[in-house]
């Protein structure tokens, strides 16, 4: 019960503070230890709704947002164009492209998880890896790239390839995560496009 009543508690102040989701506090810790972005960055969010992420992004670090999700978002900002769509379409990341290049792109998409830890886990690392792909496409030299990902190991061999282009990878694990999920973020710090 005390796991649930801690959890209880974000979702309250993100509610409290005019945020769709607990999320947001994910990612505010993450910004608070690595400035990934500062004021009139261009940000690519992947996996974007319900919108807490690109909400916080556009608001209180003063950046232009392009959000991309299947579903719509629970929000709306001047800051923010929203992309309704799978990003691992051709047809859609078409539409994302002319709004590039970005100084951050973010993925806070989940695949829709079966229960069986190998499964989601792959599913998770597949869907990173396609963000990813993006990212090598409109991330601007010297930019950032920050993804959640599902822990089960072969992780591991894809920030280490992720090591190739950019100056720093990190594995976070924020407070707002709930205590019983499997999810952590790679952060990596300054791209070197090649």
């Amino acid at each position: 019960m005390a796991k649930r009543s801690q959890n209880d508690h974000w979702a309250a102040l993100a509610k409290k503070q005019g945020y769709p989701a607990r999320s947001v506090f994910k990612l505010e810790e993450i910004l608070q230890k690595y400035p990934l972005v500062k004021s009139g960055d261009k940000v690519l969010d992947l996996g974007a709704a319900p919108g807490g992420f690109s909400l916080y992004l556009a608001k209180k670090c003063q950046c232009d947002v392009v959000s991309c999700d299947l579903k719509k978002l629970e929000i709306s900002h001047p800051h923010i164009l929203e992309i309704q769509g799978d990003f691992t379409q051709k047809a859609v990341l078409e539409r994302i492209q002319p709004c590039g290049p970005f100084a951050l792109v973010v993925s806070d998409a989940a695949p829709s998880t079966t229960g069986d830890r190998l499964t989601d886990c792959a599913r998770s690392l597949a869907l990173v890896r396609q963000a990813w792909a993006i990212a090598q496409k409109l991330l601007s030299n010297g930019g950032h790239f920050m993804a959640k990902i599902f822990e089960h190991g072969d992780e591991r061999e894809f920030m280490a390839q992720l090591g190739q282009y950019f100056h720093q990878v990190k594995a976070v694990r924020p407070k707002a995560i709930r205590n019983e999920s499997m999810e952590f973020y790679i952060v990596a710090l300054q791209y070197n496009k090649k």
